[in-house]
């Protein structure tokens, strides 16, 4: 399959990822489970399919160093994501941190996918 195709395929998930976070938040809480289940889905789907399209881009550019340590930190990123996510669903009291904390690894996680993929893609 086309590298153009599965970046644009990732890209769709990511912004169908951003466009149900932001219809979780406005439902408020507690989440509808449908909903929590729809975005959690669409994460996981599009977390494993970076990271494999990524490795394989990263095997085929020669093993670049700024790029692996880029991708380890996007991975991190992601697990933060996951975490933090499945933990506003809780009751705890840090539900603002938390959001707070989700929120920003967002916007981390996917500029750091953004340049991974542009430095592969250079290279």
């Amino acid at each position: 399959m086309n590298i153009t195709l599965k970046i644009a395929g990732i890209t769709v998930l990511f912004v169908l990822i951003i466009v149900s976070g932001i219809w979780l938040a406005k439902a408020g809480k507690p989440y509808d489970a449908t909903q929590f289940n729809i975005h959690k889905i669409l994460s996981l789907v599009a977390v494993v399919l970076t990271g494999v399209i990524a490795y394989g881009l990263y095997k085929a550019a020669g093993n670049p160093q700024l790029v692996l340590v880029l991708m380890i930190i996007a991975a991190l990123l992601f697990l933060i994501l996951l975490v933090s996510g499945g933990l506003m669903n809780t009751d705890t009291t840090a539900h603002q941190l938390l959001q707070l904390v989700h929120r920003i690894s967002s916007g981390l996680a996917v500029i750091l996918s953004v340049l991974v993929f542009y430095l592969l893609l250079k290279s």
